[in-house]
């Protein structure tokens, strides 16, 4: 049954490009022992994880290069220009695991990697992203959550995982009772805000308060507030601030809450 749901190889389209490196996953203290590798970070995961891995980044041993990347590009944005971890595009904008476009999760199964040469399935403009880059490992982590079983100071998702990615003496040196170190870029670039301050001016007078709801569970169907529960969060917003206004956030996976449908085509709720 194990076998089904995670096969060895999963397939890969035969039209798509490929290359072959040695992967790792988070096991067994095999990545955190590398030296001298360029190493590309394949992150299918939520973006609060891209932002968790802006921490863990920073304590990333700095003899290796890195660029993260995912399938849908719109997270790899708070990397750019980021240190020691740089990003590289997919050219796919939509997020999703690849299996529409041939190869579900670049045809890899993390469970199984152990450091030696896997086939890589190349979606998108991710060929000419490799080819620039040059990568001569891929690490691929399905991001363990600790869910307390951890003590303190691996408590934290982000800290259990540096644990696992980072070499023990390397840790060490760090205070991990601190916050941690943010690589992350959180910078919009200027025209990129002049375009969504010229959009929020249609429909916001100056000095009013917004509120962003996003309710979809971006990249996990399960995690979608029921419709129930945003129209009681509404609620509880609009009883504490009358003058709030609210921008949804939202897809089709995860349709407006009942009530609200006549402002589903402007999205902006009062």
């Amino acid at each position: 049954m194990l076998a089904n749901l995670f096969p060895r190889h999963p397939s890969i389209a035969p039209d798509l490009s490929r290359t072959t490196l040695r992967t790792f996953n988070e096991r067994n203290g095999e990545f955190a022992r590398l030296r001298g590798e360029r190493i590309a970070i394949y992150w299918p995961h939520g973006f609060g994880d891209w932002v968790h891995f802006g921490a863990i980044a920073a304590l990333l041993s700095p003899e290796n290069a890195y660029a993260i990347f995912r399938i849908g590009d719109d997270f790899s944005a708070l990397f750019t220009g980021a240190d020691p971890v740089g990003a590289f595009p997919s050219g796919i904008r939509a997020v999703g695991d690849g299996a529409d476009l041939g190869a579900r999760h670049l045809g890899l199964n993390w469970r199984s990697l152990r450091g030696k040469q896997e086939t890589i399935a190349l979606l998108g403009t991710m060929s000419a992203a490799f080819a620039r880059f040059a990568p001569t490992a891929l690490l691929y982590t399905d991001y363990p959550e600790p869910e307390g079983r951890l003590a303190f100071p691996y408590h934290t998702k982000a800290r259990a995982l540096a644990r696992l990615l980072v070499e023990e003496a390397r840790l060490a040196r760090f205070d991990l009772a601190q916050p941690l170190p943010q690589s992350a870029n959180f910078v919009a670039p200027p025209e990129l805000q002049r375009r969504v301050d010229d959009l929020l001016a249609r429909y916001f007078d100056p000095c009013e308060r917004v509120l962003l709801l996003a309710t979809s569970g971006h990249t996990e169907p399960a995690k979608a507030w029921p419709a129930e529960d945003v129209r009681a969060f509404l609620d509880l917003v609009r009883a504490r601030d009358p003058q709030m206004r609210v921008i949804f956030s939202t897809t089709s996976a995860a349709p407006m809450p009942p009530g609200l449908r006549a402002e589903k085509r402007s999205r902006f709720a009062r």
